[in-house]
C-alpha cells in the first residue's frame, strides 16, 4: 500500500477519460486506514502504516500538518525500536526530497522541518549508527534545500556529533 501511495500521483487514461490513480475523494479514506495500521501493536503493521503515511505526505503535503500525523511522527521518532525510528526518518527524508513547484507545499516542508529538527537530531544520540547516519543525511538535505538557517548548521552538526568538538 505504501509503494502504491508513493507513486500514485500519476494519471490514468481509461476509455478516453483522465483520472488520478487515487482520486482526491479517496485520499482521506486511505489516510484513515494508514492510521489503523500505525495503532496496531505489531512492528510490521506500524512500519507499514508509517510507510504509507510517508507516501501520502509526499502526495498531499497538507496531511503532515494534521494533529494525528504529528502524533505518529513524534511517537515514531522517539520509539525504542530502531526500525520504527528509521522508517519515520525515511518518511521525512522522502517528504523533504520531493521536488515541488507549489509555493504552499514548499512552505509546508519548511515548517515541518522546523517542527521535527530537534527530534531528528535526538535520533543521533540514542539510536544505532544506521539511524544516526540517516538522521544526519536528512539534516544535510534540509540544509541543502535551505529549510534551516545556514548559521545553525555547524551548531546542529556539533550537537549531533559532540565528539567532533575535541
Amino acid at each position: 500500500m505504501g509503494l502504491f501511495c508513493r507513486f500514485s500521483n500519476f494519471s490514468l487514461t481509461i476509455k478516453g477519460m483522465v483520472t488520478s490513480a487515487i482520486p482526491k475523494d479517496q485520499v482521506q479514506d486511505l489516510y484513515d486506514k494508514c492510521h489503523t495500521f500505525v495503532r496496531k501493536e505489531t512492528v510490521a503493521s506500524r512500519l507499514a502504516g508509517i510507510s504509507c503515511l510517508g507516501s501520502l505526505f509526499v502526495l498531499d503535503a497538507s496531511l503532515i500538518l494534521r494533529n494525528e500525523s504529528k502524533k505518529v511522527l513524534t511517537g515514531a521518532l522517539c520509539d525504542q525500536d530502531e526500525r520504527i525510528v528509521m522508517r519515520a526518518v525515511k518518511a521525512l527524508a522522502d517528504f523533504v526530497a520531493e521536488d515541488v513547484t507549489d509555493a504552499d507545499a514548499a512552505t509546508v516542508r519548511n515548517s515541518v522541518m522546523q517542527l521535527y529538527l530537534d527530534k531528528i537530531l535526538a535520533c543521533g544520540y540514542r539510536a544505532g549508527d544506521d539511524v544516526a547516519i540517516a538522521a544526519l543525511r536528512l539534516v544535510s538535505l534540509v540544509r541543502e534545500r535551505g529549510q534551516i538557517h545556514p548559521q545553525e548548521c555547524p551548531d546542529l552538526i556539533f550537537r549531533l556529533f559532540p565528539s567532533l568538538i575535541s
